[in-house]
């Protein structure tokens, strides 16, 4: 039987802890390995699941260790489920998967964590630090709101691959920016800079690399100076019709191949 995290927990991923009336997840390592390990997905939604009714919370942030979304760990799994020697950055289509099941896993978990940050009824905040991939920037972009250091890269990682841009990056590209730019983005760049996404209002702030951790929660709290049912009533009117819209999109990327 799988044992459940509590509110408060730490293990080889994750360590999650209160501050004031905001709950704080640091993702320690590689993030692509865990999401992929479903055992480990579904306890970290059902944790979700803890949030959302803990009472003493008005909502989440989310810190990732340096590069833990990034580039070098998104290339060892595709490394691992290719098998094929794949080199950060650089391309190399891909023409089929090793381990196919992990790549469906991967899609199919990153897409749940996106449903369930869309849904959730407290504001969740996604700090980032170094290399950001594609699946997990669209992912970021499932968020309320977002910070940056000034180090950050966005990558359009699954172009050097030969793949459809993952983590819905497509969807909330277009709901932030438009469809124009997200047509620019999408068929011109390799990465983007975190004063562009500043600028484009894809990040809400850059915060110093050597202060991440202490600005971001200060950040958080500064957001999250009201009760709980306004941030609550709010995003349930913001994302009134984000669900229906993001359901259609994946019913879409199903019908896809996924190489």
């Amino acid at each position: 039987m799988r044992q459940c995290y509590s509110i408060e927990f730490e293990n080889e991923n994750f360590l999650s802890y209160k501050v004031d009336s905001i709950i704080v997840l640091e993702v320690k390592q590689d993030s692509f390995h865990s999401i992929v390990d479903i055992e480990e997905s579904f306890k970290t939604l059902e944790w979700f699941e803890l949030v959302k009714v803990n009472k003493n919370t008005k909502g989440m942030l989310i810190i990732g260790n340096k590069d833990v979304f990034g580039e070098e760990a998104y290339t060892k799994l595709m490394t691992e489920i290719t098998g094929e020697e794949i080199l950060p950055y650089k391309q190399h289509p891909v023409r089929k998967f090793k381990e196919e099941n992990k790549r469906y896993i991967l899609i199919n978990m990153i897409n749940n964590f996106a449903r369930m940050i869309i849904e959730f009824p407290k504001i969740i905040i996604t700090a980032v630090d170094g290399s950001i991939a594609s699946p997990f920037w669209g992912l970021s972009l499932a968020s309320d709101l977002r910070i940056a250091t000034e180090n950050t890269e966005f990558h359009l990682s699954d172009k050097r691959f030969n793949l459809h841009p993952g983590g819905a990056l497509p969807f909330f590209l277009v709901r932030h920016i438009g469809l124009s730019r997200t047509q620019e983005i999408i068929y011109t760049r390799d990465k983007i800079d975190p004063n562009e996404a500043l600028s484009l209002g894809l990040v809400n702030c850059i915060i110093n690399k050597n202060h991440y951790k202490s600005d971001a929660i200060n950040y958080a709290n500064n957001v999250l100076e009201y009760e709980r049912e306004y941030y609550k009533n709010a995003k349930k009117l913001i994302h009134n019709f984000t669900i229906k819209e993001y359901e259609d999109y994946l019913e879409s990327e199903q019908k896809m191949r996924y190489v």
